[in-house]
């Protein structure tokens, strides 16, 4: 299985805020909660999606939100942000779970981890 992306899928701004986000390879929980904490307005994904290599199912995270009008995702390891439409369709999403910034922290602070904290994605 590939993922697609043609150019136009990228975007590319000045105005995300990678300030102080602390990430790491293979925390995509982690590093997702991360920029949700330095950038409160946007909206952290947890979800099942099927493998772009392999292509069995694994939970996985990332943000998503809008720039200057324009609606895209983050991989936030990466610091790929794409147009949401494109990375949903390359992600192959099986389900998801959608959390804001305020109840991001109260999980955060309850269970003391970053995620994933619905049983579906465990």
């Amino acid at each position: 299985m590939q993922i697609t992306l043609k150019k136009s899928d990228i975007v590319t701004s000045h105005t995300v805020n990678y300030k102080n986000v602390y990430v790491e390879y293979g925390q995509c929980y982690m590093n997702a909660c991360h920029f949700v904490c330095a950038n409160p307005d946007w909206t952290l994904v947890h979800a099942v999606i099927v493998s772009p290599i392999g292509g069995f199912e694994m939970g996985h995270a990332w943000v998503e939100g809008t720039v200057d009008g324009v609606e895209i995702a983050i991989e936030v390891f990466f610091q790929l942000a794409v147009k949401k439409e494109s990375h949903r369709q390359a992600t192959k999403i099986v389900y998801e779970k959608r959390y804001t910034f305020e109840e991001m922290m109260k999980l955060v602070k309850e269970t003391i981890n970053y995620g994933p904290w619905d049983k579906t994605i465990q």
